[in-house]
Order: C-alpha cells, then sequence, then structure tokens
C-alpha cells in the first residue's frame, strides 16, 4: 500500500492569539507614579529597623506606604507573570539608610515604577494595583502571598497582551538580533562604562578650567579696581567687563560639566542596569527555542517511523 507522503501546505501565521488584559483603575489612561517620600521605623524586639517609602498614584489619589523588600518582590511577581515583558531594573538591595542614600533611593524607585506605568500589560497587574492601592501593611502582604505561590503559564495562548494576540513573524534581521542579543548587551555595558568614565573626566576637567576662569575674574576686577582709584574710567570699564564674563564663563562651565555628568552620566547608568532585564529575555528565548527544537525533533523522529511503517 502507498502512503503519501506529502504534507498539506500550512498557513503562514503573522499573528498567534493569547490571553487579552483585563483594565484595571490604572490602564489606558496616564498615571503618575511616583515615591515622594522614606522614613526608617524602628524594627520591633526581633526585628531590625526597616525603611518605608511613600508611594503616591495620581490622579487616582493613592498613597501608601512599602518597604524596600516589596518593590523586588513586586519585580519578581511581574516576571513570572509577564516572561515576555522587558520587567525595569531594580537597584541593588542595600542596608544603608543615610539621608543622602535613601534620597538617591527614592529616585531610583520613582525610575522603576514610572517604567512600569508605560506598559499596558504590567498596569493589568492586580499585583500591581494592590501594592500601589491597599494602604493597609499587613493586609498588602497577605494578599502578596497569593500571587507568590501563583504558577504562571509560559505558553503563547497564557500569556497577557494589550489586544489579546502578539506578532510571531521571524525575519532575518530579528534571527540575528536575538541570537546576538547577549553579545549586543555586552558591547552597550562597555561603551557605557567608558561613556560614563568620560564624563566624570569631563566634570572634573571643567570644575578645575572654572575655578581658573574665577581666579582670572577676580584678578580683572582687582585691576578695574585700580583704574578707578586713578580715574581712568574706561580702563576700569573694560577690566569690570573682562572680569564679568570670565566669571560668567567660569559657571557655564561649570554647569557643563554637571550637565553631561549628572544627566547623561545617570542616564546611561540606568540603561547599564537594563543589562540583566535583557539577559532575563535572552535566557527565556533561549530555553524556548531549546524547547522547540526538541519537540520538533521528535515530531520529525514519529513522522519517520510511521512512514517506515
Amino acid at each position: 500500500m502507498h502512503i503519501d507522503a506529502t504534507l498539506p501546505k500550512l498557513e503562514t501565521r503573522t499573528r498567534a492569539p493569547t490571553a487579552a488584559i483585563v483594565p484595571t483603575a490604572i490602564n489606558r489612561r496616564k498615571v503618575t507614579l511616583k515615591v515622594v517620600d522614606s522614613e526608617v521605623r524602628k524594627g520591633g524586639f526581633f526585628s531590625s529597623d526597616y525603611v518605608l517609602y511613600t508611594i503616591t498614584t495620581e490622579p487616582n489619589g493613592w498613597r501608601v506606604g512599602r518597604k524596600d523588600t516589596d518593590f523586588y518582590t513586586l519585580r519578581r511577581i511581574l516576571k513570572a507573570q509577564f516572561p515576555h515583558v522587558l520587567i525595569p531594573p531594580l537597584p541593588l538591595k542595600s542596608n544603608k539608610m543615610t539621608q543622602k542614600f535613601l534620597t538617591k533611593r527614592e529616585k531610583q524607585f520613582t525610575r522603576f515604577l514610572q517604567a512600569i506605568s508605560r506598559s499596558e500589560e504590567l498596569k493589568s497587574s492586580i499585583c500591581l494595583n494592590n501594592f500601589l492601592e491597599i494602604e493597609d501593611l499587613k493586609e498588602f502582604q497577605k494578599a502578596n502571598k497569593i500571587f507568590e505561590k501563583t504558577k504562571y503559564g509560559k505558553s503563547i495562548v497564557e500569556l497577557v497582551t494589550e489586544k489579546g494576540q502578539v506578532g510571531v513573524n521571524m525575519n532575518q534581521n530579528a534571527m540575528v538580533f536575538c541570537t546576538r542579543m547577549t553579545d549586543f548587551t555586552d558591547s552597550y555595558q562597555i561603551l557605557y562604562s567608558e561613556i560614563i568614565e568620560t564624563t566624570r573626566e569631563i566634570k572634573e576637567k571643567s570644575a578645575d578650567l572654572a575655578k581658573t576662569m574665577h581666579t582670572l575674574g577676580e584678578h580683572l576686577e582687582k585691576l578695574g579696581n585700580v583704574n578707578y582709584m586713578i580715574r581712568v574710567d574706561r580702563m576700569h570699564e573694560l577690566y569690570a567687563w573682562l572680569s564679568k564674563m570670565s566669571t560668567g564663563t567660569g559657571n557655564h562651565l561649570a554647569n557643563l560639566g554637571d550637565l553631561f555628568h549628572v544627566y547623561l552620566g545617570s542616564h546611561l547608568k540606568y540603561h547599564m542596569s537594563e543589562h540583566e532585564s535583557f539577559r532575563e529575555l535572552s535566557t527565556l528565548r533561549e530555553q524556548v527555542k531549546q524547547n522547540f527544537i526538541k519537540k520538533e525533533r521528535h515530531l520529525i523522529e514519529r513522522k519517520e517511523k510511521l512512514f517506515k511503517s
């Protein structure tokens, strides 16, 4: 008996169905999430002191207090709920409680929350909404334990997306990018580090040059005063103008150095911290790819056995 081994032509799909988000109180609207304050709280007899961060959500009018550990728990749950979404990074854990450190940490946590607010998928998380809305800390932590114990699916149909579907069309450029994603992110890390170090040098050298310009301005001012004493008004006005220009140039150089270091340097430091988030996605993709190859190989073996029989 002849068996026709010709397989029917399969239709190439560019979109695949997924679970769609169930909108929450913060979905499909612009919300501002911000850490507005931090306070060191005394621990109990068997617990250490901790920091409580005040978070506001506008225009919802929510205001809650959260421990730093709550932020890390939130990220871990979001990563499990949305394995296909790039989860914003968090700074490394620390036990420091100085005011300078807490002010910096407030900005870092705010940046984390702001990045989350740009994703409709992440905003649909009930865990996130609880994090932002439930005022009673014990009630919040009790609700959080449910999400920590929940097992989340990773198949395409179980993924939660904004429109209930996801693109599955693979092209050569996408394959190259995904295959070399780790190399790309490593290269970015190196370049970011070099740029950040350069901005630090710019700040230091700008500060030195600014100091020199300020000194020049002082000397010119003194020279102008000498001319004023001997009633040489035109020279007095000239040196006064040069002194003012030198001082202004010094101020501009100092501000320019700060601009490069604080804004460009800080911006790139944050993107450097995203490196681990990209690695998480890359690792997941590789796991899915290997699982696909394994099942594809198994399917081919079964077909071969069927044809031989």
